[in-house]
């Protein structure tokens, strides 16, 4: 098993992925691939796990996609009322907020026994990310007009991201069954 490029909209403070395994004794060729909706947006994604032992040698690699489309629309009303309460200004500000998840993920481990009583392991995890996105605002008079630096708002990114994580571990047991 391996980690995964699916980061949930539940994680309000961030996701943590625990990632359990032990070293497999067979080979492991597995391929998912996935496809759906989410509030009427597409999604989809491919996960591949491919594992073997040889020898001494326990590794797997994991890849992962995934390309997931977001749109967020919203209507807001405003009003302004002069001081004795008269509205002098009404406007809708037409929004609609857009991002897509276009990343992918390589999760590379080895475990070598190089005796009896020592073993070394690595696990690392590429991870490259393209979030294109942004935020269009259109603002439409119903009584008065917007200011008119207010009448249209337009924002448009593309952040790319890309994050490395590797681990080294050695472990030996000593004699008594204690390990370091």
């Amino acid at each position: 098993r391996g980690g995964s490029v699916e980061w949930s909209a539940q994680g309000i403070a961030g996701s943590i992925n625990f990632v359990t395994r032990r070293a497999s004794k067979l080979s492991q060729r597995e391929l998912k691939l996935g496809a759906g909706t989410r509030l009427g947006r597409w999604r989809a994604s491919a996960d591949m796990a491919l594992g073997d032992q040889q020898g001494a040698l326990n590794w797997g690699l994991n890849v992962s996609g995934l390309r997931e489309s977001q749109r967020w629309p919203m209507a807001l009303n405003y009003e302004h009322r002069d001081a004795s309460g008269q509205r002098v200004q009404a406007y809708t500000t037409d929004k609609l907020e857009t991002s897509e998840d276009q990343s992918i993920s390589l999760a590379p481990r080895a475990n070598w026994r190089l005796s009896e009583s020592d073993s070394l392991s690595t696990d690392h995890l590429l991870r490259f990310g393209r979030y294109p996105g942004g935020a269009f605002d259109r603002r439409t008079p119903a009584e008065g007009s917007p200011p008119p630096q207010l009448q249209s708002n337009d924002l448009f990114i593309t952040p790319t991201v890309a994050q490395w994580r590797g681990r080294v571990n050695w472990l030996h047991t000593a004699a008594d069954g204690g390990k370091l």
